[in-house]
């Protein structure tokens, strides 16, 4: 009877909570991408206060937010892989409660690629 009390007591919080992560989409397997592309991700997730190690990523030709919920995910930043539902790169496009950027693959990012990529970006993460 005492060891029931002290578990109800002991346990009556959840431990842990894990957060819904951040699903980066690339078209090919990690090990294919670059120094120079990896770099730039992770400035890029670094502009939002995120790291490598705090998204996961996953590579295919194309993807749907269904798709995601496996992931648990609250935003797909999608890097030159076509995702169900949106028609326009750049575009914050919410669908089931996740926000979706649609952007092209990391090494044609220019200047005003990159600047659409911010401002979508700062409407994602509220910065």
């Amino acid at each position: 009877m005492m060891e029931a009390t002290l578990v109800k007591h002991t346990f009556g919080a959840e431990l842990y909570h894990l957060p819904p992560r951040v699903l980066v989409v690339i078209p090919t397997a990690w090990d294919t991408v670059s120094d120079s592309e990896q770099q730039l991700l992770a400035r890029i997730l670094g502009s939002v206060k995120l790291s490598l190690a705090a998204v996961q990523i996953v590579c295919g030709s194309a993807f749907s937010v269904e798709d995601s919920s496996v992931y648990q995910s609250k935003a797909i930043l999608s890097f030159g892989v076509p995702v169900a539902g949106v028609t326009r790169p750049y575009e914050v496009v919410v669908i089931d409660d996740v926000s979706v950027i649609v952007a092209d693959v990391m090494d044609a990012l220019d200047d005003a690629r990159k600047k659409n990529l911010w401002a979508a970006l700062k409407q994602v993460f509220k910065l």
